[in-house]
């Protein structure tokens, strides 16, 4: 120790007696004891060293300290066991060691002893100014210990927890027990879920936040693989053939092109499913005892190269003509086969019912 510290520390033994020093030290904090003491943090530590004192004892919470056991017990008392009350009436800094010294002498809290209310509970920065003034000094700002998820790079296939957590949920959800919180609720309905979709469109369009799916495919990825599966299963089994068939009600309008369709086939007496769902799609005519499907064929929509003024691309095209023969595709191997019929070619009824009846022809 320096000279001058030796000073200091001499003359406070010469001040005040050895028990009159460790009392301040014992019943006030730090900041207390330096002021009746006058000495530095350092001549303070090593008072406490002197003392055999543990350094905690000089920080705010050492308030209680100045309680022996029968005062707590008292005023225990005097609050009917609610140890909020105690701790805002009498003034005690860091009251949570109160609650700690009570459970040891057998005192446990009755009533509203739970820890307080958040203060910002059920406010929001749009209503509370305190929470505005906070928002705008931490935006843009990474969170203070906040560090990346642990969870980041972990998939229920590798790790156990995540795998724990998923069967969890999915036992919560199968009994009833967990409850999806946006249920039942839409954008149009819900203001959380509508900031929730603009936050989503903003943070895509600004490159935040990416669409994990972009670039990869079934063949490369096996997530989507098995998405890819499941769909298949589904289409398959038929569970999803019903939304279709809502999804069908609800937004389909029948336009004037199939009607006009329609009206062909009942004036050639042939039975026809209008708008069946197939697995994934939905067909505008199904012909089940000719095994046909006939799909129409908006210009506008489909791009057509005869009567619309718009002119395509190369790849538009493609796209157009690439669906096309997936369709053909996907109800061949159903059994059916696909007739497309054209918008600009409804002009003429009677060619329309002649190119059916030579498709059937065909068949034959």
């Amino acid at each position: 120790m320096k000279r001058k510290y030796e000073n200091k520390y001499n003359e406070v033994f010469k001040r005040f007696t050895e028990d009159q020093i460790k009392e301040i030290l014992v019943k006030e904090d730090r900041g207390d004891s330096c002021k009746l003491l006058s000495v530095s943090k350092g001549i303070y530590y090593k008072l406490l060293k002197y003392f055999n004192l543990p350094t905690k004892v000089g920080q705010r919470r050492n308030t209680v300290l100045k309680y022996t056991d029968e005062q707590l017990i008292e005023l225990y008392k005097k609050y009917n066991g609610n140890i909020i009350r105690l701790i805002e009436e009498e003034k005690i800094e860091r009251g949570w060691t109160v609650r700690i010294r009570l459970e040891e002498l057998g005192y446990i809290g009755k009533g509203n002893t739970e820890s307080r209310p958040s203060w910002c509970k059920g406010k929001t920065k749009e209503t509370d100014p305190r929470l505005k003034k906070i928002s705008e000094r931490l935006k843009g700002k990474p969170f203070p210990y906040q560090g990346p998820p642990w969870n980041t790079g972990l998939r229920k296939d590798t790790d156990e927890r995540l795998r724990n957590l998923s069967k969890k949920l999915k036992n919560g959800y199968a009994s009833g027990e967990i409850k999806h919180w946006c249920k039942g609720k839409t954008k149009d309905t819900d203001p959380i879920l509508k900031k929730l979709s603009e936050n989503r469109k903003k943070g895509i369009q600004e490159g935040r936040i990416k669409i994990w799916t972009k670039g990869l495919s079934k063949e490369t990825d096996p997530r989507i693989q098995k998405m890819a599966e499941k769909l298949k299963e589904g289409y398959r089994t038929g569970r999803f053939s019903n939304v279709n068939a809502i999804l069908v009600q609800a937004f389909n309008k029948t336009p004037s092109t199939e009607k006009r369709v329609m009206k062909i086939l009942k004036e050639l007496n042939i039975k026809y499913d209008h708008q069946k769902p197939m697995g994934k799609l939905i067909p505008d005519f199904v012909i089940e005892d000719k095994k046909i499907v006939i799909q129409v064929q908006g210009c506008f929509w489909h791009r057509c190269q005869i009567c619309s003024k718009k002119v395509f691309s190369k790849n538009e095209l493609y796209e157009q003509r690439l669906r096309e023969i997936k369709q053909v595709k996907f109800f061949s191997k159903r059994g059916y086969r696909t007739l497309f019929i054209w918008e600009h070619e409804l002009k003429n009824l009677e060619e329309v019912k002649s190119k059916i009846l030579r498709f059937l022809k065909l068949l034959k």
